[in-house]
Order: C-alpha cells, then sequence, then structure tokens
C-alpha cells in the first residue's frame, strides 16, 4: 500500500509497512527519501534547497543525525540565510563526487564533496559547518542570539549560512564579524576559498576598557595581599622551593655564595617583595584574554617584574633569593571573584 502526497512542491512516497504511524514517521524530517542518483546531484539538491530557504527539502538530502536541535531549525536557519544567503554558481562530478562552487554571502567556496550511498540513493555526507568552541570556555557567548555554554557543548555543528557571537560578559567584547560558513565534509573532502578562509578564534575576543581598568586594579590589590604572606609558599602561586636561596653579604666569583636549604630557613621570617614598583599602565602591561587547560577563562598579563625573598635561617643567617614569574595570570571566570597566580618563575 502507498501513500503520495505533496510537501514544498516536492513529491514524497512512503510506503505503508505497519501502520499509519510507521508511513508519518517515514515522510517527517530528514527521513525522507533523496531522490540524487549521484554525489553531484545530492550536493546540489542540498545547496539549491538551502538557497531557497527549503530547510526540510534539504535534510532529505542527508541522513545525518541532528545532535542539537538548538542550532538546526527552521527560526535559527533563517537568521543564518539572512546574514549570508548561499547561491550555487556550478557543479560537476558523477557517483560519489561533487564538485561545486557557490557563495555564502560573499564569500566564494569551490569544494570537492563526497556523498554515501545508501539502499541506491546518494546522501550529503557531513553536511553541517563545524564550530570548535573549545577557545571560547567561559566566554558567555551567543550564536546568532542563542546562548552556548562552551564547557557544557564545546563543538555545535550548524547549517551553512552567516553567524555572529556576542558575549554577555561583563570584561570581554567579542569583534562585530559574520562568519561565512561552508558544509565540512568528510575527511576526504577538500574545501578551498577563492578569496579568504574563515577564522574562529581568540583574536576576536578582546577586554573592555572596563575590564582592563578591573584586572589592574586586582593585580595591585591581590599581589600586596599575596606579598604580605609569610610563608614558602604564596596564595598566589610561587614556591621559594623553586628559587636558588644562597646566604647574603659580601661574596665573588671565587667567593661564592652558599646555598641555604629550605629546611634551615625559618618560614616565620620570610619576607617576599617587588624588586620594583609594580608597573600597571596599559603601556607597561600586555593583557590578553585566553582559555587555559581545564576551561578557566584568564587573562595573561605580560609583567617584567621580580620578587625578592629574604628570611633567617635557624642559626641566624639570613638569606636571599629572586624570581621573575614572566607573566601574571587573572582568572576572569567569574567576574565578581577574580583570582591571581603567577606564572613560571626561574
Amino acid at each position: 500500500m502507498s501513500i503520495w502526497g505533496l510537501r514544498a512542491g516536492r513529491l514524497l512516497r512512503c510506503v505503508v509497512v505497519v501502520s499509519l504511524t510507521v508511513a508519518l514517521a517515514a515522510c517527517s524530517g530528514n527521513t525522507a527519501p533523496s531522490r540524487a542518483s549521484s554525489g553531484r546531484e545530492a550536493y546540489e539538491g542540498y545547496l539549491m534547497a538551502l538557497a531557497e530557504g527549503r530547510l526540510t527539502d534539504a535534510l532529505a538530502f542527508t541522513q545525518a543525525e541532528i545532535v542539537d536541535d538548538r542550532f538546526i531549525n527552521e527560526s535559527f536557519f533563517a537568521q543564518a540565510r539572512e546574514l549570508a544567503p548561499i547561491a550555487v554558481l556550478s557543479s560537476a562530478g558523477e557517483r560519489s563526487e561533487a564538485e561545486i562552487t557557490f557563495t555564502v554571502g560573499d564569500r566564494l567556496v569551490s569544494a570537492d564533496y563526497f556523498a554515501e550511498q545508501v539502499d541506491g540513493k546518494w546522501y550529503v555526507e557531513h553536511p553541517f559547518a563545524q564550530l570548535d568552541l573549545q577557545w571560547a570556555k567561559g566566554m558567555q557567548l551567543s550564536l546568532n542570539g542563542v546562548p552556548i555554554d562552551a564547557n557544557e557543548t564545546p563543538i555545535i555543528e550548524v547549517l551553512p549560512g552567516g553567524y555572529r557571537f556576542t558575549t554577555s560578559h561583563p570584561m570581554l567584547t567579542i569583534a562585530d564579524h559574520i562568519m561565512r560558513l561552508a558544509p565540512q565534509g568528510d575527511m576526504n573532502s577538500f574545501v578551498r576559498d577563492t578569496n579568504w578562509r574563515e577564522r574562529v578564534s581568540l583574536e576576536m575576543v578582546s577586554l573592555t576598557p572596563a575590564g582592563a581598568t578591573k584586572v589592574i586594579g586586582f593585580i595591585q590589590v591581590a599581589m600586596e595581599a599575596c606579598l604580605e604572606e609569610r610563608s614558602f609558599v604564596l596564595s598566589c602561586g610561587v614556591d621559594a622551593a623553586t628559587i636558588k636561596i644562597t646566604e647574603t653579604g659580601n661574596h665573588s666569583v671565587a667567593n661564592p655564595a652558599p646555598v641555604v636549604p629550605l629546611d634551615d630557613i625559618d618560614p616565620s621570617s620570610t619576607v617576599w617583595s617587588l624588586v620594583e614598583p609594580l608597573r600597571t599602565s596599559p603601556e607597561h602591561l600586555t593583557l590578553n584574554p585566553s582559555v587555559r587547560f581545564g576551561g578557566y577563562l584568564v587573562v595573561e598579563v605580560g609583567w617584567p617584574g621580580e620578587l625578592h625573598f629574604s628570611a633567617v635561617t635557624a642559626d641566624g643567617r639570613a638569606v636571599e633569593g629572586y624570581c621573575n614569574p614572566w607573566y601574571l595570570v587573572v582568572d576572569i571566570s567569574d567576574p565578581d571573584n577574580l583570582t591571581l597566580q603567577l606564572g613560571p618563575h626561574y
């Protein structure tokens, strides 16, 4: 028994195997059978349907699973199409291969895609564009207005089209840039741009002026509090065990200062200080937002300063040591609770 019907100008045929419920399921979503007899027809049909705004018809040319329907649906696709409409310029190829030239907005793309064959029909393989958000953890991003938690969803798939990131993090700003994304294709596909490639990275993100002021002010307060601690290991990440500690006094190359082990030093006598005053004006500091392993959003602050360690041994000898942290790291994952760590010191 067969049911014939029209949908968006396309003729659909579904075979009723058990019941009407099965027939309706077979006719819904992206389970409609592709009519493509080659990879070229599959990719051409897919992109043409997207170009004309016919999402259901486009998805009929693929059997790919939709992992997150927040980013693949009619309203979200309509925004992507408005920002960067698709136009197919030419197509060639037979069997599994499709050579397609098309535009996404003003991005001109020429690609060699490969399709998959199922039951004698050809389908678009890996039809979506992929966004890797490993770099964006903690940045409180939205994509075309839909909030993204990059800690929970580090990789998302979207339809070809135009996309714009925004951020609600009060200390960050993100470049107003429309990404014009093409289908990713499988590992054998080759996507090339004849003018430029999309780039999605931390280069798009920077501190706001107020965010930079907040980071600099926090460094001043946090460094002062950290250096007041009387300990071998400071809460901001400095450890006296990693620096060379020697006796103070007049020494020379011929008579070098003896190295003193920590076990000989009275911890309560330790004093940490800056060799030079902390210079926190913008011309002296480089502020770079980045994401550390584990998903911590931080600002690495280039710092040429040096720390001085002094203490007294149990038998009364004065000792000292120096270290250069290279940079300061301010965790801004929680903008209301910043933390400070000092980078590698030698």
